[in-house]
């Protein structure tokens, strides 16, 4: 059995692991030909991509000012702080996917769980194991990893992911940060289309049609989360409201997925306000 692709999944996503961990003054991130596997080597970055391989020390206080800060991050690097209404660490998805990894044997140090990095290096874990038991030909455990790839994407990177890849790509003060959100975020989409789940699994198009005002926090979350930029979070006479332009609406829910209250109500026709 050809075990390529899941081999060069795990290959790629350990790179945007290490990728996202803290840089290390002399230590390079990535080798030149891993570079190239990241699909970074744009012309007008091969400067700054050449620094990140030889060990440019001034890559550590860039990642310091974008996901440490010094009073708050530009970008926050944790799932939680998607979720959370208000940006919280260590939220109960911090938890959720900690348990994963130890079903795994797996554990975290030096980041919460939840960190871009750890999560990424987990999926690299399961494509990995999908590739070592497909080589020895037992495709029921090969699928059983395959699966978990795709429960995973599903439940925590692509509710999240494709968001922070969006706030980092307008935070990045260095090319290769930029470079690296875009990278992530094409990956993701083809991570999504791989195991059909970009709508698939939702059943037909629905919008939302209300906002449950008792349950909703105007947290801006699903705004966040929408892609097309059809909900918008907007000031008028003083108060933050929830504003849809129903035109732009695919009907994709993501919206829904990502409340954390769960305060919109879909349907099956948009209605704008």
């Amino acid at each position: 059995m050809n075990t390529r692709g899941a081999f060069t999944h795990s290959r790629l996503y350990t790179l945007l692991a290490r990728a996202f961990m803290p840089p290390q003054a002399g230590t390079a991130l990535c080798a030149p030909n891993e570079i190239a596997l990241l699909g970074l080597t744009l012309p007008k970055e091969a400067k700054a991509l050449t620094a990140v391989w030889r060990g440019d020390g001034d890559l550590a206080s860039v990642y310091r000012r974008l996901f440490i800060g010094p009073a708050r991050p530009r970008v926050d690097a944790y799932e939680s702080c998607y979720r959370d209404a208000e940006r919280r660490l260590a939220g109960p998805w911090a938890a959720q996917v900690a348990a994963l990894y130890a079903e795994e044997g797996l554990a975290v140090e030096g980041l919460l769980p939840d960190h871009i990095a750890a999560e990424l290096a987990f999926m690299a874990h399961l494509a990995a194991q999908e590739e070592a038991a497909a080589s020895v030909g037992d495709e029921e455990e090969a699928r059983r990893y395959r699966d978990a790839q795709a429960a995973f994407l599903r439940d925590h990177l692509l509710v999240w992911g494709p968001t922070f890849c969006r706030r980092l790509a307008r935070e990045a003060e260095h090319p290769f940060y930029a470079a690296l959100a875009r990278r992530l975020a094409a990956w993701l989409e083809e991570e999504a289309e791989r195991f059909g789940l970009r709508r698939a699994d939702a059943g037909p198009p629905a919008y939302p049609v209300a906002v449950k005002a008792r349950l909703c926090t105007l947290c801006g979350v699903c705004a966040e989360a929408c892609t097309p930029g059809a909900l918008r979070l907007r000031w008028a006479d003083g108060e933050a409201q929830l504003y849809l332009v129903s035109e732009a609406c695919t009907g994709c829910r993501l919206c829904a997925e990502v409340c954390p209250f769960k305060a919109l109500r879909l349907g099956e026709q948009p209605t704008a306000g």
